[in-house]
């Protein structure tokens, strides 16, 4: 595990958020969800991915 700032410990590769052109995505360990999308909805976005995709709550 390495340090990724602040005072918690994370392994590498510490990205919690990703931003795109046509979303935005929070990686936890369970799962890739869809905090927001730009000119497409969660369904086609999803069906351009590789991997399952959660939308966000609330």
């Amino acid at each position: 595990m390495v340090s990724c700032g602040g005072s918690g410990r994370r392994p590498l590769g510490c990205v919690d958020r990703v931003y795109t052109d046509l979303a935005v995505f929070d990686i936890t360990p369970q799962s890739v969800r869809v905090a927001q999308t730009f000119g497409v909805n969660l369904d086609e976005f999803a069906a351009r991915m590789d991997v399952p995709l959660i939308a966000a709550e609330g």
